[in-house]
């Protein structure tokens, strides 16, 4: 059950960190969340790029995320 969930939040970062920067990054971002606490930060930066790239354009970005209506 821990793989497919795994697999899955790598093949998410991937997708995410390949609109918001270079393909190698975004390769390196999947090759992070395999560490356990490294996989945390990794998704805190990620995170934090596409806050920042939806706030640039507009975007209202809360608590629990974007509206869909402003999208």
């Amino acid at each position: 059950m821990l793989i497919p969930v795994a697999l899955f939040a790598m093949v998410a970062i991937f997708l995410v960190a390949n609109e918001l920067t270079h393909v190698v990054v975004a390769g390196l971002c999947t090759l992070l969340m395999i560490v356990p606490c490294i996989s945390l930060i990794t998704l805190l930066v990620v995170n934090q790029m596409a806050t920042s790239y939806l706030q640039q354009r507009g975007v209202k970005v809360g608590f629990m995320g974007a509206n869909p209506n402003q999208i």
